[in-house]
């Protein structure tokens, strides 16, 4: 009887890090990169002025959504039971 083992073998991407501390200080961006980033999100294409978000709208809006389409199923319900 011939038994082959299955060895597991995982690989990281080159760009992988294996330490919390590796990813941060990858995520340091040179004084060139904050500068054009800063200018980039400056540009009044990325500035839109926006309303409040109203999370009483949004709930009324979901009840009244759920309430039509249980109506709606309750009326195909009584006309194809009849």
């Amino acid at each position: 009887m011939l038994t082959v083992g299955i060895k597991s073998v995982t690989t990281q991407p080159e760009n992988a890090f294996s330490t919390p501390e590796e990813l941060a200080e990858s995520d340091k961006l040179s004084a060139e990169d904050k500068a054009r980033v800063e200018k980039y999100l400056a540009s009044p294409i990325h500035q839109v002025e926006r309303k409040p978000f109203r999370p009483l709208i949004m709930m009324l809006g979901l009840v009244a959504v759920v309430v039509s389409l249980s109506l709606l199923s309750l009326l195909i319900s009584r006309l194809a039971l009849g």
